[in-house]
């Protein structure tokens, strides 16, 4: 198997999510299993830049009318991680209180949400 190593924000997986451009493939991925508190840890963890494991995904692309090419990404490991970003994004819970940090300025951009 070949792979292309690619970086994408937080806020690019959230909005390729939302667009319905990357997909739950139930083949190879089990159902949402993490607590809230599972996914305020990781996204804890991104707003302390620790390192987290990559998202692996498998790219589709399928021709479409008048030959348009549209790509999709099907998740083969990181759903969870996928969905405690656009969980956090779409404002379903909030960050553990210790990783809050008071000084506006010094919360992490990419990710939309104080």
């Amino acid at each position: 198997m070949e792979y292309t190593r690619q970086s994408f924000s937080p806020e690019e997986l959230v909005n390729t999510e939302k667009n319905g451009c990357l997909k739950i493939n139930e083949e190879y991925q089990r159902g949402a299993e993490w607590t809230q508190s599972q996914m305020q840890g990781s996204i804890d963890s991104i707003y302390r830049k620790y390192p987290i494991p990559p998202v692996f995904s498998h790219q589709i692309r399928d021709k479409g009318l008048g030959g348009h090419q549209t790509i999709r990404y099907e998740i083969v490991n990181g759903q969870q991680r996928i969905r405690a970003l656009a969980d956090y994004h779409s404002g379903k819970f909030a960050l553990l209180d210790a990783a809050i940090d008071k000084n506006p300025e010094s919360r992490p951009s990419h990710l939309g949400r104080p």
